[in-house]
Formats: structure tokens, C-alpha cells, sequence
């Protein structure tokens, strides 16, 4: 996902995306999502995450069209997905803001958040499990 958020007053489907890219998933090995689980706060109302495969070709990780912040919840991934090393993955989430104010990254309710947690293996390898995401 993104810290990078900036959803301007009156949004309908404003999207920002974040990507965990070439230069994050070089160094890790091969990694399996066994699930995921997207987090936005009430203004999101989509998430897709997708995967782009260095060799070639783009898989869907995570699609939900109708977010819904109070419910919630992890996605299996049946089968599970294998990101190689060098493949990108890119998290986009879709937000509705009726307020008159720019709503930003936080920690708060009333702030928003564009992630996407994983369940994966093996974790104990990943050096950077982030994506260079600093808080």
C-alpha cells in the first residue's frame, strides 16, 4: 500500500495506489501468499491488489469491489500465489470522500490507511517486510 495518501474534498472513486516494486522483492526469495487482508478506514470503498510478474503476465492477489470498514476480513488464496523474485506488487485503493476537508494518512478513524497484509511464507527470510513503508 501508501502512506502517500491525499483524498481531496468531494471525491468520488479517487484512487491511490502503492507498489512494493522490482527493487523490494529482488533480494527475497520465493515468497506464497496464503492470504491477505486489505485495510482501509471508512472512506474506502474498493481494493484491488495485483501482481506483476517479472517473466511476464499480471495475477489478481486480493479484489474487493465493495470495501466495507466494518467488516473487515482475510482472503484465502486458493491456489496460493508465488511472487518471484524482481515481481512487483501494486495495491490500489478507492475511496469516497464526502467531507470538506483532504483526508490523509493516519492512525485515526477520521485519517485513512491503503494496505494490504499478507499472510505469506517464508517470513523469516524477508529482510524488508514492508516495502520501505517507514512509520
Amino acid at each position: 500500500g501508501t502512506t502517500s495518501l491525499s483524498i481531496p474534498p468531494g471525491a468520488v472513486g479517487h484512487e491511490e495506489t502503492g507498489t512494493c516494486g522490482f527493487l523490494s522483492t529482488f533480494g527475497w526469495p520465493e515468497l506464497h501468499i496464503v492470504a491477505s487482508s486489505p485495510h482501509m478506514h471508512a472512506l474506502g470503498r474498493a481494493f484491488r491488489t495485483e501482481l506483476d510478474h517479472l517473466a511476464g503476465g499480471t495475477e489478481v492477489v486480493t479484489d474487493v469491489p465493495v470495501f466495507d470498514f466494518s467488516g473487515q476480513g482475510m482472503y484465502m488464496a486458493e491456489p496460493e500465489i508465488v511472487v518471484q523474485p524482481g515481481d512487483t506488487l501494486r495495491s490500489t485503493c478507492t475511496f469516497d470522500n464526502p467531507g470538506t476537508e483532504t483526508v490523509g494518512f493516519g492512525e485515526g478513524t477520521s485519517d485513512e490507511m491503503c494496505f494490504n497484509f499478507v499472510l505469506a511464507y517464508p517470513i523469516d527470510q524477508l529482510a524488508n517486510r514492508n516495502c520501505g513503508i517507514i512509520f
